[in-house]
């Protein structure tokens, strides 16, 4: 009994000393998708939004019983929970209890960081107790400190990746999809066939077959459990070929399939890891997955916005769509994803009346819409003019703009009768040119005073000679 006791203790102390070795920095998975149909057919985005979050920057370390040799080095000591923020022994402070006697000046960090050595202290041999006053938390870790992982259904990791990011963030495994084949030679009486590798769908989905060499066929089942091809009659002798989606053995919608994320093995010797998985948004083609994409990113980014106490509300998405920071959120998990969902992030014309905007009056309202509107009319008419003449399109319509006003001038002059009404022309005439980029705004405004005032005089001279 006593054997088993001390078994026990052993074991305790043991399991103990693995928990306190656990990785100090908390992963999380908050959601995690996966989207098909992406660059290429049946490629494959597993996207993830997590937390990684360091301990906090002030980290004491306690340990007991630490033998210490003839020679006053410290054996065996001191590995630290938490990676220390500087790479040597900077703002930290490493004391024998029982003195107490500080020691630090004959300690060095080592290059992972976290493990401190002790030589020459002048303690008495001996075991003694030793506590370590550090600096960790964010300014320690970095994204190379926590491993992102795909792992199929047969629990082999398929891809992996380091995060970019501390903190909160996006990151994306993105599998491109391979055409696999296998060669098979038919005998005339075997029908069933299996398949060396897992296909991407539990049906036939992406599937083409040559009995002989190259005669096609549709006479055949795909049954995924056993991972076979059934033929519906026993292919003739010669080859069999079987062509079939591959995406690193994945298979679509299985709930085998796993998003990891973990603390890097090489820093911790047990590293907290979470798994998560996916939820797989099943889209039928590339514009469909589009649509999705861009609804799902969207909701993703929005969540980081109520998560992440260091971005605000409308940081990464607003009324308009995804922003320029959610931009750079979005392609630190996947560089292409532009490429599938562009439109999710082109910029529409300022509005500033949006949610995120509280107004005080409604006069200042009317006054914000009104700016408003005068933006997106400018916006909107702005490359009309370099559109239908080319580069030099503004220039052009700065000339053209000075002809008709000469012209206009000179008609309102000669013509008696009908002043009002030229005027009124010219200046709907100098509207339209401005509108559509033909005459800068100064032009516009200054032509028609000039215009209106000749136009005034003329009026007043026709008066005047009338009534002479």
């Amino acid at each position: 009994m006593k054997r088993i006791a001390l078994l026990l203790a052993v074991a305790a102390a043991l399991l103990a000393g693995l928990v306190s070795a656990a990785a100090p920095i908390g992963v999380q998975i908050d959601q995690t998708l996966a989207f098909r149909h992406l660059l290429e057919s049946h490629d494959l985005l597993v996207l993830t939004r997590y937390r990684l979050l360091p301990a906090s920057q002030t980290a004491t370390d306690t340990f007991s019983s630490i033998t210490v040799d003839g020679s006053g080095d410290v054996v065996d000591c001191c590995r630290l929970t938490n990676r220390h923020t500087y790479t040597d022994t900077t703002s930290m402070s490493v004391v024998e209890d029982a003195g107490p006697t500080t020691i630090t000046s004959f300690c060095t960090l080592g290059a992972d960081q976290q493990q401190v050595t002790c030589l020459g202290t002048g303690l008495g041999a001996g075991a003694h107790d030793f506590t370590i006053t550090y600096k960790a938390g964010w300014d320690a870790y970095a994204g190379t400190d926590a491993l992102y992982q795909l792992v199929n259904q047969s629990a082999v990791v398929v891809t992996q990746r380091t995060v970019q990011d501390t903190g909160y963030a996006l990151v994306g495994l993105y599998v491109a999809n391979s055409t696999e084949f296998d060669i098979f030679v038919g005998d005339g009486v075997e029908d069933t066939f299996a398949l060396t590798r897992t296909p991407f769908y539990t049906d036939d989905t992406g599937f083409t077959v040559y009995i002989v060499g190259d005669i096609p066929t549709t006479a055949y089942t795909y049954n995924a459990g056993p991972n076979e091809v059934v033929f519906d009659d026993p292919p003739p002798i010669g080859f069999i070929f079987v062509h079939y989606p591959y995406t690193g053995g994945v298979r679509w919608g299985n709930a085998s399939n796993l998003a990891r994320l973990m603390g890097s093995p090489t820093l911790w010797a047990a590293p907290s890891v979470k798994t998560q998985t996916p939820t797989w948004r099943a889209t039928g083609s590339l514009s469909a997955t589009q649509t999705q994409l861009t609804t799902d990113l969207r909701q993703q980014l929005r969540y980081l916005e109520s998560s992440d106490p260091a971005v605000g509300t409308g940081d990464y998405v607003d009324a308009t769509g995804i922003t320029d920071a959610g931009r750079t959120v979005a392609l630190a998990a996947w560089g292409n994803i532009t490429s599938v969902i562009p439109t999710s992030f082109l910029r529409s014309s300022f509005n500033p009346l949006t949610l995120d905007l509280a107004t005080k009056t409604a006069v200042m309202a009317n006054e914000v819409a009104s700016a408003a509107a005068a933006t997106n009319v400018g916006q909107a008419a702005g490359g009309l003019g370099s559109q239908l003449l080319g580069t030099g399109g503004a220039a052009m319509g700065m000339l053209l703009t000075a002809i008709a006003c000469i012209a206009m001038a000179v008609l309102v002059i000669t013509r008696k009768g009908e002043v009002g009404v030229v005027v009124g022309a010219i200046w709907l005439v100098l509207f339209g040119a401005w509108l559509i980029g033909w005459a800068p705004q100064m032009w516009f405004w200054v032509a028609t005073a000039l215009i209106t005032g000749i136009g005034f005089i003329g009026l007043a001279r026709e008066r005047l000679l009338g009534g002479g």
